[in-house]
């Protein structure tokens, strides 16, 4: 297999999902505080067969400026370099908030988080590549239990489902617990009604 933009993509009608993998966050590098003109760092996902996959960024005042290399699908290696507009706006107590703009030209939206489209090797925005968030591809019985397990890993339960009534953590008040309790039964309850639905179609 290859590195970044190496062939056997084949882009399909259905959208793709979100994911983490190969996304830069620019919520995560301003909580990191590098988000400041002149600073320089690495993004880096690991390694890809023998090549090392990373994003070198360097901050000025209205953008950032990515540079990193792929393999194309003769495995020769191929660098890059371009701009990435910025965007602030202003938050409570005179912080400012960054934002991408995305980099394609017919786009430009203001976005938090830029994914890698592997057709092009360029970060784009998920409206661009026609992604859509896996909450959004889910039916009835997945989106209830996924909220179930969310609500078990909440009250400590390691399973992350709640087959029988968990402890309730400490400091949270009895009222609370309660009614996380009965969201994860009713959610659970919703799961196994659509679970049966689909067995009688």
């Amino acid at each position: 297999m290859g590195g970044i933009g190496s062939g056997g993509y084949e882009h399909q009608r259905t959208k793709g999902t979100v994911t983490n993998d190969r996304a830069l966050d620019i919520r995560y590098w301003q909580r990191e505080g590098v988000m400041k003109p002149g600073l320089r760092f690495e993004v880096r996902w690991g390694q890809q067969d023998t090549l090392i996959v990373g994003v070198a960024v360097r901050v000025e005042k209205q953008q950032v400026v990515l540079a990193y290399r792929y393999s194309q699908s003769d495995g020769s290696l191929t660098q890059v370099e371009y701009p990435i507009a910025l965007d602030w706006t202003p938050c409570p107590f005179g912080s400012q908030r960054p934002w991408f703009r995305c980099p394609t030209k017919s786009c430009g939206k203001r976005v938090a988080i830029l994914h890698l489209d592997h057709r092009n090797a360029q970060f784009t925005c998920r409206h661009c590549q026609g992604l859509a968030y896996s909450s959004q591809r889910e039916n009835a019985i997945d989106r209830n239990l996924r909220r179930a397990r969310k609500i078990a890993r909440k009250l400590g339960s390691h399973d992350c489902t709640i087959t029988s009534s968990p402890d309730k953590p400490k400091r949270m008040r009895w009222r609370t617990y309660q009614g996380l309790l009965n969201d994860a039964n009713a959610a659970t309850l919703r799961a196994m009604r659509a679970v049966l639905k689909q067995a009688h179609r």
